[in-house]
């Protein structure tokens, strides 16, 4: 949903921000107050250059710079929703930022693993798919994001993206030559996106197993086998009862997962 907002609106809305970022970025003591500015200001604005919150930044701008006798530089940095460029500004200036395809995702789970396993503070980005996630990384507004393989062996074979290490406990068939994140050095980070076939809970067992079988025909056969393999996919047949047991085990990982890092629902 879009809320409407008056041309007035988003002018008050940006200088606010402006000044807040004047005030992270600019004046730490009184001291520093009495003869400041010292070199050019820097306004970060979250859309799109040409937009409306744009033209109105670069209009203050002008009369900025004019009035206190410094150049006023814009950096758009859209995407998020202007998250990205809000992080920009109130996080700190050397940390870290990570795309999801949303709070709670595969990509997020697998991200906070990694972050948690090597210690490091970052700045979680969640988005609204894969897709999105991928843009912003390709741009270079976000730093790194654990995208499923399928969605970024296109992107790495045409060189939009640079591949550093992958989460799985072995290495990729189709990435042979890229370390795993333990083997780069972060034990504990290793994390495995998997797909798998849910029923109603009262389903009767002869379906269930029968469904079953047939799907594990389909991922044994070569033919199924290439077709996953062409996507950078692997096949993980299993019976009934050793997902049940998966299922049970990565939860409950995961929730451990959720409580060291202290990840909340949006």
């Amino acid at each position: 949903m879009t809320t409407p907002f008056h041309k007035k609106t988003w002018a008050k809305q940006l200088l606010s921000l402006a000044l807040t970022t004047l005030a992270l970025s600019g004046l730490s003591t009184n001291a520093q107050a009495q003869d400041w500015p010292k070199q050019s200001i820097k306004f970060v604005v979250p859309f799109t250059a040409g937009s409306g919150t744009d033209i109105v930044a670069r209009a203050v701008a002008e009369k900025l710079g004019t009035a206190l006798g410094q150049p006023v530089v814009i950096e758009n940095k859209p995407g998020a929703g202007g998250t990205i460029a809000a992080n920009q500004v109130k996080a700190k200036p050397d940390g870290f930022n990570y795309a999801s395809a949303g709070t709670g995702s595969a990509t997020h789970i697998n991200a906070e693993k990694f972050r948690v396993a090597a210690g490091i503070n970052a700045t979680h980005i969640p988005f609204k798919g894969t897709p999105e996630a991928l843009t912003e990384t390709i741009s270079g507004r976000i730093d790194w994001f654990f995208a499923p393989i399928v969605s970024a062996l296109p992107l790495i074979k045409d060189g939009k993206l640079q591949v550093l290490a992958v989460g799985t406990p072995k290495r990729s068939d189709d990435l042979p030559n890229t370390p795993t994140t333990v083997e780069a050095g972060v034990p504990g980070s290793e994390y495995t996106f998997w797909v798998g076939m849910l029923a109603p809970s009262k389903t009767p067992k002869p379906v269930l197993d029968k469904l079953n079988a047939e799907v594990v025909k389909i991922l044994n056969s070569s033919e199924f086998k290439t077709k996953l393999d062409n996507i950078g996919a692997a096949p993980m047949p299993m019976t009934s009862s050793a997902f049940n047991g998966f299922i049970k085990s990565e939860t409950e990982g995961i929730a451990k997962l959720v409580q060291a890092a202290g990840i909340k629902a949006n």
